[in-house]
């Protein structure tokens, strides 16, 4: 079958073929470790990117202020007139949601003495405090200290007091004057 001169040459052909694919292997190694090598290595124009990205951000660090809250960035004089009163004020909501008549109370009280009197009559968003304070005495049942803070949230609001506000407080005044105190638990519920 086989003779001496086939076994020599298949095993010439075998080694021609190993020789050939470590060479293809090898120029094939070669090429992808230029090819790694090219593009690891920053180009010169990469460099001077990366050199004026990292002093643009060193500028913006050291240009920028030290602080950024919110609180520092604000203009003083835009800051909310009577803070304290009006952490109170929701403060004293908060409490009245919650149920806790007595400390809503105290609360509100504290808000409506933080601000001026004379601002109560220039502005009415603060008059609400008043109807605030008149509700959470009402719920505590201290109806005649309701009904006086209600007289001056309508005296502070005048025209501009809503006719269901006036008739509230008409139906509050008259419940109490004649102690019909059934007409105050309907005003409640």
């Amino acid at each position: 079958m086989f003779n001496s001169n086939d076994i020599t040459r298949h095993e010439a052909y075998r080694k021609q073929i190993v020789r050939d694919a470590e060479k293809q292997h090898l120029a094939w190694t070669a090429q992808t470790n230029s090819e790694a090598d090219i593009s690891q290595q920053p180009t010169p124009h990469k460099w001077l990117i990366a050199a004026v990205l990292c002093a643009l951000l060193i500028l913006i660090l050291f240009l920028t202020p030290q602080s950024t809250h919110a609180q520092d960035l604000a203009d003083p004089g835009q800051m909310m007139p009577f803070a304290s009163a009006n952490a109170a004020y929701r403060v004293g909501l908060y409490f009245f949601n919650q149920g806790d008549y007595e400390r809503a109370i105290s609360e509100l009280t504290t808000a409506i003495n933080g601000i001026p009197s004379e601002v109560f009559a220039l502005n009415l968003d603060y008059a609400v405090f008043y109807w605030t304070l008149g509700d959470a005495q009402f719920m505590n049942m201290q109806y005649d200290d309701a009904l006086a803070s209600y007289e001056h949230f309508l005296e502070l609001a005048g025209e501009e007091a809503s006719e269901a506000a006036l008739q509230y407080v008409g139906i509050l005044r008259d419940a109490i004057g004649t102690n019909e105190m059934v007409n105050v638990a309907l005003l409640a519920g």
